[in-house]
């Protein structure tokens, strides 16, 4: 899956999801697992701004941080 279809995006915002949250969302889902640099690469947002939503997303049981290939990675655990 390439992207978020613009419904759901929208529907994302009116959930009160930030553009930085869906910009992650947006990533991880054409990317299977991606480390906080690998996403301020791709994004172009900092790595402090990043993990705040980050961070906000995992509260939310959406993302999941796992240690993989001596890393920790981002993946996206449910919509």
């Amino acid at each position: 899956m390439s992207g978020l279809p613009s419904s759901i995006g929208q529907y994302l915002v009116d959930a009160g999801f930030s553009s930085t949250e869906i910009l992650i969302l947006k990533r991880l889902l054409e990317e299977d697992a991606l480390t906080l640099r690998q996403l301020a690469a791709k994004t172009g947002k900092s790595p402090g701004v990043l993990d705040q939503a980050l961070k906000k997303l995992l509260r939310k049981d959406i993302l999941s941080k796992n240690y993989i290939n001596d890393g920790f990675k981002y993946t996206i655990h449910s919509m």
